[in-house]
């Protein structure tokens, strides 16, 4: 299990988004400051940044899936645990709740949240290893 503060002398790829709040929630419970190596609001940069080895980042389920088979069998992927859970990125689908939804809306939704689901179930090593994951 890897917590964020064993890795307190790495250079980071910090996030500057709603995810990257979190993390820092993370860094601050660690009691230390990151080495920020760069800093971007978006997290397929953060992911090609660590993907290269260049610095420690923080990448979701789907950004490592978009990267497949592109992994180098020196980079680690492990999940983050703060306060001994977990750190997870939550994604919502919103929707007026009284308003008509037409049914090319309705099958997106469905595609949406079965298409998380999904990956959510893969575990990471299958993720990190596997040049060959396909989704239903």
């Amino acid at each position: 299990m890897a917590d964020v503060k064993d890795f307190s002398r790495l250079p980071f790829c910090i996030l500057n988004n709603r995810m990257g709040q979190n993390i820092q929630k993370c860094f601050d419970e660690a009691g230390f400051v990151p080495n920020i190596y760069t800093t971007s609001a978006y997290v397929q940069i953060s992911t090609s940044i660590g993907l290269k080895g260049l610095a420690a980042c923080f990448a979701t389920r789907n950004s490592i899936l978009n990267q497949k088979g592109e992994i180098s069998e020196d980079i680690n992927v492990f999940p983050l645990y703060c306060k001994g859970e977990p750190l997870l990125q939550q994604i919502s689908v919103i929707h007026h709740k009284d308003r008509y939804l037409s049914t090319y809306t309705q099958y997106f939704q469905e595609l949406i949240l079965k298409y998380f689901h999904e990956v959510e179930q893969i575990p990471i090593e299958e993720l990190v290893n596997s040049s060959s994951i396909s989704l239903q």
